[in-house]
């Protein structure tokens, strides 16, 4: 028996019923496709909206399948062995689609990509036995990702222009060596004798009577003084680092962009300064949290007047430290400005010290402590877990019920009796 696939079996009813299927459907898409001169005269929003009221279906599946004749129109033997054999259908076509879109720029205008994915592709279709299965549509999708990885990799074909060699160094002028210095004792006309003498000199340290970068380097080989030190080295210092750091350019300024997508949604864009931007994510988050939606919706119910809630933003920051940065359980770092504002707005100030030593009989925390074991964290404590402390359960090493770290002398103070954990992480731990 010759090698062919199950689906293409005439014997087979439900075989046959699959072609003309298959057949009808491609012609049915094929029928509404616009034509090259309707896409380059008329707006795709307008053919959109005409094609959506004339055939009832969704823009999103309009898209998707016209996206899908599209790429097929690239790939012209593929194109006609679908169109000789029906071989595959609409949702293998848009596999191919949405694997090819993964390309980079540069091989999406290149022809000898689509020329090699399109032997690729016909290649694979080839059946090696009778009535053999016929792959699923992710196996296609990964026929075009190593096609992708390959052409990326070996860029040597002909489709693509050779780099050119970069240009010979100007010959010297008379007067200048051939590392590009002026002549003996000439200066040009710019002062850069001057200046390059003076980076000489700043090279060197006055402290230990060194002659130049050359002598230190001889220096440390006989010496050792200038070996790179091994082991741990000491933390940057956080407040010097956001000291040293140059300060915000041009920030687009905050506004409000709405936008209709063509799949029938609309898009909204917040922006808003890093204060405010806080204070609302701290009240999605909490809106989100106690009524178990996601955050989207949570901010859909927010602005419509459909919930209410009472959130507290906590604010670390180290009171030892003049002008230590300020760390948001969610934000992470604040900018000096952003910190300020919040700051001057705060109700009150808890000292973590204090709450470190605090305890209670109940088996809930109080919200110092749960504030201290949130600072104390910042995550799920749980091995590669990066969940927030603030997102996380209190996890009891001790059935006491005390809080936190000195109730229980015979445990080492670092860890503590309760840990923030994960909630499924903590809820796998009370199953055990």
């Amino acid at each position: 028996m010759q090698p062919s696939w199950s689906v293409l079996n005439k014997a087979d009813p439900h075989a046959v019923a699959r072609t003309t299927n298959t057949a009808g459907t491609y012609r049915f898409w094929r029928a509404i496709q616009p034509t090259p001169e309707q896409l380059d005269t008329v707006d795709w929003t307008t053919l959109l909206a005409g094609l959506t009221r004339s055939t009832g279906l969704l823009p999103g599946t309009i898209t998707r399948h016209l996206d899908a004749l599209s790429t097929l129109d690239r790939l012209p033997r593929l194109r006609a062995l679908v169109e000789q054999t029906w071989v595959l259908d609409m949702t293998y076509l848009g596999a191919i689609d949405r694997a090819a879109v993964q390309a980079p720029q540069r091989l999406q205008d290149d022809p000898y990509f689509w020329e090699v994915l399109d032997e690729d592709l016909v290649a694979k279709l080839q059946p090696s036995r009778a009535h053999q299965l016929l792959p699923t549509p992710r196996t296609f999708a990964r026929v075009v990702a190593t096609t992708i990885t390959t052409v990326v990799t070996h860029d040597d074909h002909p489709a693509w222009p050779p780099v050119p060699e970069p240009d010979p160094p100007p010959e010297p002028e008379p007067g200048e060596d051939p590392e590009g210095n002026p002549g003996d004792g000439e200066d040009d006309s710019e002062g850069n004798c001057e200046r390059d003498a003076g980076e000489d000199t700043a090279d060197k340290d006055p402290g230990d009577g060194s002659q130049g970068n050359e002598e230190n380097e001889s220096a440390g080989e006989d010496t050792g003084e200038n070996d790179t030190p091994t082991g741990p080295q000491p933390c940057l210092d956080p407040v010097e680092l956001m000291r040293s750091l140059p300060p915000l350019g041009d920030t687009p300024a905050p506004g409000l962009w709405i936008d209709t997508e063509d799949n029938a949604t609309v898009r909204f864009e917040l922006s808003v300064d890093q204060a405010t931007g806080t204070l609302i994510r701290d009240v999605v988050w909490q809106i989100a949290r106690t009524a178990g939606v996601s955050q989207a919706r949570a901010m859909v119910l927010l602005l419509l007047g459909q919930t209410t809630t009472s959130v507290t933003t906590h604010l670390y920051t180290a009171k030892d430290i003049p002008g230590a940065p300020v760390f948001h359980p969610l934000a992470g770092m604040l900018t000096a400005q952003a910190a300020t504002r919040l700051l001057d707005i705060s109700e009150r100030t808890t000292d973590m010290d204090a709450a470190a030593t605090a305890v209670t009989p109940a088996y809930t925390p109080t919200p110092v402590i749960r504030a201290y074991l949130v600072g104390r964290d910042w995550c799920c404590r749980w091995p590669g877990c990066s969940t927030p402390a603030v997102a996380s359960d209190n996890d009891h090493r001790s059935h006491t019920g005390l809080y936190p770290d000195t109730c229980d002398p015979g445990l080492p103070r670092r860890e503590g009796l309760v840990l923030p954990l994960a909630r499924v992480l903590h809820t796998r731990g009370r199953q055990r």
